[in-house]
């Protein structure tokens, strides 16, 4: 049977999250002869137009209104906003106008080990690699090209932005940020609300709350120039 499907968030992300859905319907497609989702559109709460809307035109999609618009509806959601604590409070106000979220969407091209959970609204892109007995929690985002080794657990609304590599043993708390290619070494914990910036490499423990960048990776020092992960 064909779901109904409502993209949360019409930016770049929320595009890409679009190109694993649609090759999802493609594999389906080529195996049993129909698709699994009917994308009726995507919901953002910000007023789209100019450009962002043309390009959501270019691949046949349009807005279909703000996230109050979808309740009431039959349609699941995925919410494609890279920030966690956003991304966690879109997943909370969906829950409450009545809404749910969509079984996670693993590209084709992913690799899947033996024992892998993931939990609702999970996505997980192109070319990631996500071994054995690995947890992945609620609205967790996997962007293109990450690597994920046995052991690992992801909390809920986690974002791997691409080419991040975890390896055995990890344990990342709920609502982390990791830059583009970060590395985190094994048995490292990575606390709640963490981010870690593009391209570190990761040795020790990083508390609740804390940036760190750098390699290894150490924490940004007080009133010192931020960095964008």
């Amino acid at each position: 049977m064909v779901r109904e499907l409502v993209i949360v968030g019409a930016g770049g992300h929320g595009r890409e999250v679009l190109d694993v859905v649609e090759a999802v319907n493609a594999a389906s497609v080529e195996r049993s002869g129909e698709p699994v989702w009917r994308v009726l559109g995507f919901a953002d709460d910000r007023l789209v137009v100019g450009e962002p809307l043309e390009r959501l035109r270019r691949r046949g999609v349009e807005v279909v209104g703000t996230l109050d618009d979808v309740a009431g509806t039959e349609a699941l959601v995925v919410v494609a906003v890279g920030d966690p604590a956003v991304r966690r409070d879109l997943v909370e106000r969906a829950g409450g106008l009545g809404l749910h979220l969509a079984p996670a969407l693993v590209h084709p091209a992913a690799t899947l080990g033996g024992d892998v959970a993931l939990g609702a609204g999970v996505v997980v892109a192109a070319g990631s690699q996500l071994t054995t007995n690995v947890r992945v929690g609620t609205g967790a985002q996997v962007n293109v090209g990450c690597s994920i080794s046995h052991d690992v657990t992801l909390g809920d609304h986690v974002t791997l932005s691409p080419g991040c590599r975890l390896t055995g043993g990890v344990t990342v708390e709920a609502g982390a940020f990791f830059g583009v290619g970060a590395l985190v070494a094994p048995g490292v914990r990575v606390g709640a609300g963490a981010r870690v910036g593009a391209g570190s490499v990761v040795l020790h423990d990083v508390a609740p709350g804390t940036t760190v960048h750098g390699t290894p990776a150490r924490p940004r020092p007080s009133g010192g120039p931020a960095e964008r992960p």
